[in-house]
């Protein structure tokens, strides 16, 4: 992504002046690391109001600058309104393999909290290694994630297979000749199919996919897309791939074209995402609530603000119940069998809660303390 700079660069002058909102650039320290970012606020930014946030993650070798001239998403923050953040990676690189930077997300999302009118919704977008940063997001933030909508990423098949265990709105796009990040997945990064049905997994959805063509409004593009929908998922959740044929490693609808493919232009994916995003918004008085139920456990309910409630569904005897933050810290644990557990003097955040029975297997729940 960092050969895209130079047009970058000139058109920033362009599409600055574009904006009618408030663009800062600033920074925090996390873990002893000044990290930096820009934050877009809407024109008529009260302190009266809230507003969501929309996490917007850059790729490889490019920052926050270039992805908020890439993505044009402070057009959307301008109308939604929304408040929008583009934080930088180190050296132009995100950690999706530690949590070195899930805290320097989770801290700069308390921070803008804040100092800002921020309500409870809260999405991820990204493009490329921002992508995948977002998968990472969605599985391991303290906070809870309404949705998300990676471009030209994907999903680790560890974070897939060991260490995600959440349901979650879906939307992901991704052109099928991307050289960079293979629409047929690599070592280590399953096909991005595989991915969503995954997802769709997660969501409960039924296994039914409604297909629909977008209009081919651009003949000189080389690229058209066919979204598909994962049907009948369970909490109002969806799942949505735009498969983009013939597209490259690139946002469709950005304002230049990347040399790593075709850009398709029947769309512009900022407001695609944020049109999915905002189907997605909750009110004060509607929580989100994804409680959790297998064949050997239900567990409710979630959001949980004291007594966490467990009920088994099976004669294997349990014999030990832990519940660890983000960072891997056990901060509870209970032998035998317990029903309830009184998790009161936990912050709000998210956590999870593994069940190891008697046979040495165990399960890993995730939960969201208020």
């Amino acid at each position: 992504m960092g050969n895209k700079s130079k047009g970058l660069l000139l058109l920033g002058f362009v599409y600055l002046f574009s904006f009618k909102g408030s663009s800062q650039y600033d920074s925090i320290q996390v873990a002893g690391i000044q990290r930096s970012f820009i934050v877009h606020l809407p024109p008529d930014y009260s302190s009266k109001r809230k507003y969501p946030l929309v996490l917007n993650l850059h790729g490889l070798n490019s920052n926050a600058y270039e992805q908020l001239l890439y993505s044009q998403f402070n057009l959307i923050s301008d109308t939604a309104p929304c408040i929008v953040v583009y934080p930088d990676a180190i050296d132009g690189k995100w950690d999706f393999t530690t949590n070195t930077d899930l805290e320097f997300i989770a801290t700069l999302v308390d921070t803008l909290k804040s100092r800002y009118t921020i309500d409870q919704n809260l999405f991820s977008t990204g493009m490329s290694m921002g992508a995948f940063m977002t998968y990472k997001i969605a599985c391991n933030l303290k906070y809870k994630i309404n949705a998300i909508a990676p471009v030209a990423g994907n999903m680790t098949s560890f974070l897939q297979n060991f260490n995600c265990n959440t349901q979650i709105p879906v939307l992901h796009i991704h052109g099928t000749e991307d050289p960079i990040v293979s629409y047929e997945g690599a070592l280590g990064i399953p096909p991005v199919e595989t991915t969503l049905k995954n997802w769709s997994s997660k969501n409960g959805c039924s296994g039914r996919i409604d297909s629909f063509a977008i209009p081919d409004i651009n003949k000189k593009d080389s690229s058209f897309i066919t979204v598909y929908q994962y049907k009948n998922c369970q909490h109002s959740n969806e799942v949505l791939l735009y498969k983009v044929y013939g597209g490259g490693h690139t946002w469709p609808g950005a304002p230049i074209n990347l040399p790593f493919g075709n850009t398709n232009r029947d769309i512009h994916a900022s407001t695609v995402i944020w049109d999915f995003f905002k189907k997605h918004i909750q009110s004060a008085s509607t929580p989100i609530q994804v409680n959790y139920t297998s064949n050997d456990f239900t567990l409710y309910p979630n959001p949980v603000s004291s007594i966490l409630h467990i009920t088994y569904n099976t004669n294997q005897a349990c014999d030990q119940v832990e519940i660890f933050d983000v960072f891997g810290r056990k901060l509870l644990e209970r032998k035998s069998q317990p029903e309830s557990i009184n998790i009161s003097s936990l912050n709000s955040g998210m956590y999870f809660l593994r069940i190891e029975t008697n046979q040495s297997k165990y399960k890993i729940i995730r939960f969201q303390k208020q």
